[in-house]
């Protein structure tokens, strides 16, 4: 494929908070690119044309920066398939991830089936 995107500005979910030294790495699955930013917001592009799709935005940002050493960061994306059913997952920056759990990440969020 021979594609030539252009890239617009980053789509800014709260002017008021600063993000800095972000970097996310895309995840393409068929024709579709899924990017997330540091404050959670998730975009489905069209991997050949760039139009954005749907976007999804948690809102992890009204009570203020986390409690943490980096600030806001996105815990990106994942992708999972059985062969048939196929399916986006995303853990928002306030999940609590433990692995002794027994479901691994509280507030797992499935976005497109």
């Amino acid at each position: 494929m021979d594609a030539e995107l252009d890239i617009e500005a980053p789509q800014q979910a709260n002017p008021d908070v600063n993000i800095n030294n972000f970097q996310g790495t895309p995840l393409k699955i068929d024709e579709r690119l899924y990017i997330i930013t540091a404050l959670n917001l998730i975009s489905a592009l069209d991997a050949a044309t760039g139009e954005t799709l749907f976007t999804y935005n948690p809102e992890v940002y009204p009570s203020g920066p986390p409690i943490n050493v980096i600030g806001f960061h996105g815990r990106g994306v994942a992708y999972w398939s059985d062969g048939e059913e196929k399916r986006i997952f995303a853990a928002p920056t306030t999940a609590i991830c433990c692995r002794w759990l027994p479901y691994p990440c509280q507030r797992l969020r499935v976005l497109h089936r």
